[in-house]
């Protein structure tokens, strides 16, 4: 007898586009952000709409957040998996 187990998969958003701005004076980064839902490309899936953002980081936070994403792309590469990840079989 198969046990069904019950998908975790929901709607997250995905960043699908984007543009940069910023102010030398103000220290400040301004991310323009376009989303898709991740799920929006399975039949019969309920889409979610997320809105357009945009976001200011201050210098210092952009920097964090460019060092960040280069540890993960690096990872990625490697194929070394984030511990929070699960996967189930």
């Amino acid at each position: 007898m198969a046990t069904t187990k019950e998908s975790n998969a929901g709607a997250m958003p995905e960043l699908t586009d984007f543009a940069i701005s910023y102010c030398a004076l103000t220290e400040h980064v301004l991310l323009h952000a376009k989303f898709t839902d991740t799920m929006a490309s399975v039949p019969s899936w309920p889409s979610v709409q997320f809105p357009d953002q945009t976001i200011c980081l201050s210098r210092g936070q952009a920097d964090n957040l460019l060092r960040e994403l280069k540890k993960a792309v690096d990872y990625i590469d490697a194929g070394i998996e984030h511990p929070s990840i699960k996967f189930i079989d």
